[in-house]
């Protein structure tokens, strides 16, 4: 089941955008096993804003990805 997040963007106006994290990181990262889910997080994921026009950027780090996918992928 995705695990869908609210995150702004670094943008001027800070747009929320909804990130789907499973997608987000597995267009970064390939898990060779659940157990090492965690210890093979990347230091950071960064995506384009979803709103037409903006130029900002959605930046994950590793911490935040920790918090965020806590227990479910340990």
């Amino acid at each position: 089941m995705a695990k869908i997040v609210k995150i702004k963007c670094n943008g001027a106006e800070q747009h929320v955008n909804d990130v789907d994290l499973d997608r987000a990181l597995e267009e970064s990262v390939v898990y060779r096993g659940a157990e090492a889910r965690l210890q093979n997080l990347p230091e950071r994921v960064t995506l384009r804003c979803q709103v037409s026009g903006c130029i900002g950027r959605i930046v994950i780090t590793r911490p935040m990805l920790e918090e965020m996918l806590g227990a479910d992928h340990a």
